[in-house]
This record gives C-alpha cells, structure tokens and sequence, in this order.
C-alpha cells in the first residue's frame, strides 16, 4: 500500500499540520504503509523535518517566484496547478491513496483527486467545505462530532481527541510519568507552535514580568526566533530555546504551560500539563473552548493588549497555588489523550483502503 500525504508547513502557517501528518505517516510505516510527501517550499524548515523523519519529499512548485520567497496565507486556495503536480506525484509513486491536511484544498480540488481515480482521505478542523469526494475523515478535535460535515454515506469518520494525532514518544513519556504539585512550583512553560509568533511570545513573557511568584521560565522558539534586550530584563529566571526536538522533556519539565490552541494542546494532554490558552486563530478557537470547558486548560482567547496581561497574570498565579485544580486538570485530560490514536487512526485507514481496494473481502 502506498498513500501520498499533502500538506504544507511553514513560518505563517505553522507546523501542526505537518507535525501531526508526521505522526500517523510513522505509525503507517510502522504497519508496512510505504508513504510519501508532497509540499511546497516555504519558509521555516518543513521539508527538512520531513526528510529528517526518513519520508521521501515530492516537491510541489509554488505558482510564482514571490510564493517561494514568501510563507503563503492559511485561507490561499491550492491552484489547478497544485492539482496536477500532486496527481503526477501519486502517479510517480504508484499510490492508491491521497491523503490532504490543507485548508486551502476546496471541494473544486478534492473533487479532481476522485476523479482522477484515487481514493481520497482528509484531515480537518473546521467543517466549511463540500466532502462528498472523500472516503474517511478526521477531525481529531473535541466536540468534532457536532459540526455538520456534506459526507457521502460510505465515507469513515474519525471524531475526537481519541484520534489525536501525537508521535509515540509522548505516550512513552508519559508511562514513566508520575505527576506531583504543590503551592511552591513555579516551572512555566511558553510555546506557541512552529509558526513565527515571536511577538506575541514578548507580549506574555512582558506580561507575566508582573507576576509576583519567581518564576523560572522556559521560551520554546522556532529557529527563526529573536527576544528583544528587554524581555531578558526580567525578575524571573528566562531560559530561551530555538530548535528544540525533545518537546515533551520540556512539557514533563513544566508545572505550567502557556501555549496556543493548536496540536500541542493534544501532547500536553497526553502528558497531563495544565494548560493557560492564548487563541492564535480561528480554527484555534474551538479547541480552546473545547477544552476550557471540559475543565483541562484556561481559555483568555485572542490577545487584547488592554484586558489579556492582567488575565495572564491572575490566572498564573491562581493555577501555580492551586495544587488540586492542576491535579484534576492532569486527570482530566490524561483521560481524553492516552497517546495511541496515532495507530488507532492509522489501522482505520489502512482499512478503509483495503475495503475500497478489495471490495469483496
């Protein structure tokens, strides 16, 4: 069996997208699935992180020069073009099956791949588009059962955090992990994605400057990332880290995590690290109320300059002195993330191209 995977990363983007395409492409192999890639080139390292987990690449060319050189927005729809140079890759490849994690793929472009023959998977957030072309789906997000998704009957779907798409390594973690708080901790954590969010990380290590507890601190940055002089003068103890490929140490590290509402919710679940929230876009929105509501992480929603840092502040102070609440947060979410949907996923789609391949079996 060989599945194309198509998706894109990069510093506007972001990596969740391909970091979680990363997990479930790994527990494929591990199942004998020979899988591939095809993206485009953009900035911030995606190809080489792909390559660096032993996937072969099939480049996609971006439509213009200025593409290459610049991150390309998360609505752009996927041309024509992007249409015929991902058919030829599944055809140089010999695959049965494409599987897309890109907003910008629309139903006009879904529709192709079907047409062209091959067998159709996706992996979605947000519900906004026509799916009648695809034949399983996920949506690992909590609450995904309730969006109304145009599916055909036939079609598989995958709903929910039990799906969560998260390498092996955090649910190894996570087997020798014996989580312990008290009022003195005071271990932060602040990630916010592979994206370039350098700005918004000034504004919380700015903000939480306020907070009167001694903090020791650790700023996950992508590659690119610089901190101005200023946010180094601080009272608190400031670790800042590029590059970093050992992330669930740091969450282990942590007694508190400051992070966006992105794929690392899913890792810091699995791991049972208390969660402050920071909305970084829309598709963001729902998981962060999702899980504010099943009482897993605080939610202060997108950045507002006149009313978030002070929210910061208290709901830090009020998180790190409140021993019990993280502990029921650790139960909570440890309950919705155990770490294997990875190969859960990855033997439902196995499956489904088994049964569309052979339908008589």
């Amino acid at each position: 069996m060989r599945i194309l995977v198509r998706v894109d990363a990069g510093t506007e983007l972001g990596f969740g997208h391909v970091m979680r395409c990363l997990a479930l492409s790994i527990e494929l192999r591990n199942m004998g699935v020979k899988v591939y890639f095809a993206t485009r080139y953009l900035p911030g390292g995606a190809i080489k992180l792909i390559r660096d987990s032993d996937f072969e690449i099939e480049e996609i060319p971006s439509e213009t020069h200025a593409d290459r050189l610049h991150s390309t927005p998360q609505c752009k729809e996927l041309s024509s073009e992007d249409i015929k140079a991902t058919l030829g890759a599944a055809k140089r490849i010999g695959a049965q099956c494409i599987l897309i994690d890109h907003y910008g793929a629309t139903s006009d472009y879904l529709s192709a791949i079907r047409l062209s023959g091959l067998h159709l998977a996706l992996i979605d957030d947000i519900a906004d588009r026509d799916l009648t072309a695809v034949d399983w789906l996920l949506n690992q997000n909590l609450g995904a059962e309730n969006l109304t998704y145009n599916c055909r009957p036939d079609c598989v779907k995958l709903f929910g955090p039990n799906y969560a798409l998260i390498q092996p390594v955090f649910s190894e973690r996570r087997q020798q992990l014996l989580r312990t708080f008290s009022e003195e901790d005071n271990r932060v954590l602040v990630t916010l994605g592979g994206g370039d969010n350098t700005n918004l990380c000034v504004k919380i290590l700015e903000a939480i400057k306020a907070t009167k507890i001694p903090l020791d601190v650790r700023c996950i940055l992508p590659s690119i990332g610089t901190l101005p002089a200023t946010v180094l003068n601080t009272p608190h103890k400031l670790n800042i880290l590029n590059k970093v490929t050992d992330m669930e140490q740091h969450m282990v590290w942590a007694d508190l995590s400051i992070n966006a509402g992105g794929s690392t919710c899913w890792e810091l679940c699995c791991l049972g690290t208390p969660m402050i929230i920071v909305v970084l876009s829309p598709d963001q929105k729902r998981i962060a109320i999702s899980l504010a509501k099943e009482e897993c992480a605080l939610c202060l929603d997108e950045w507002e300059a006149s009313t978030t840092p002070d929210k910061l502040v208290e709901a830090t102070k009020t998180l790190l002195k409140n021993p019990e609440q993280r502990s029921a947060m650790v139960t909570r979410s440890q309950a919705l993330v155990d770490g294997f949907g990875a190969e859960r996923t990855a033997q439902s789609l196995i499956g489904r191209i088994s049964q569309i391949c052979s339908p008589s079996l």
